[in-house]
């Protein structure tokens, strides 16, 4: 029999909600990835269209998945306001009496963390702030440099966190990697190669 245990009220609403952060997480990141983590022939694609536009495609996309990343490993509380964040979920287990879980639950809040700490650090200083030290590279402590690994790295511990819950709390596995889109960065390259052989046709023919 699935040993299936009763998740708060206020905890499952609190879990929801990060689950549809998780997902758009996920969403923005495969999009960025499909548009401009593909191959150069797209690359030169999007610059045959619009390098302004793309390049602030580009910046924004992944901009927001470093701020939610950041903001998903937040306390739970700061300047004296509750966030919706990862702590708030492991504060919430440790009122529980599953004590194995929470052990469980605090190693992985731990490694995400450590995952996501150069994001938090890029997101002070830059994202949500403009330091000044930073923006002119005088800053004792140099900004880190993020690779698509690192981002990678990242979102695999917060899946893992959230997975967690699934399986202790539903016994069920959510695919938090592979949210279903409506039209993705896939599609818009598949368009721009249409019309682009539409036009070099059209070239051809004149």
């Amino acid at each position: 029999m699935t040993n299936v245990r009763s998740m708060p009220s206020e905890m499952r609403a609190v879990f929801t909600a990060l689950q549809d952060e998780v997902f758009w997480l996920h969403a923005k990141w495969i999009v960025h990835r499909q548009l401009f983590g593909t191959s150069e022939e797209r690359i030169d694609l999007l610059n045959d269209f619009g390098p302004d536009l793309f390049q602030i495609i580009y910046d924004s996309l992944l901009n927001d998945v470093l701020l939610t990343m950041s903001r998903l490993t937040d306390p739970a509380s700061s300047f004296k306001k509750e966030n919706l964040s990862l702590s708030r979920l492991t504060n919430m287990i440790e009122e529980t009496d599953h004590k194995e879980f929470q052990t469980e639950i605090s190693a992985l809040q731990a490694k995400t963390n450590d995952q996501c700490e150069p994001f938090r650090r890029l997101r002070n200083r830059v994202i949500a702030h403009n330091d000044l030290a930073a923006a002119l590279s005088h800053h004792h402590d140099p900004l880190p440099d993020i690779t698509r690994q690192m981002i990678e790295n990242g979102l695999s511990s917060i899946r893992d966190y959230m997975s967690a819950f699934d399986t202790f709390f539903d016994a069920t596995e959510t695919d938090y990697k592979q949210p279903h889109l409506r039209g993705d960065g896939d599609s818009l390259i598949h368009y721009l190669e249409e019309v682009r052989a539409h036009h070099l046709d059209r070239l051809t023919k004149q």
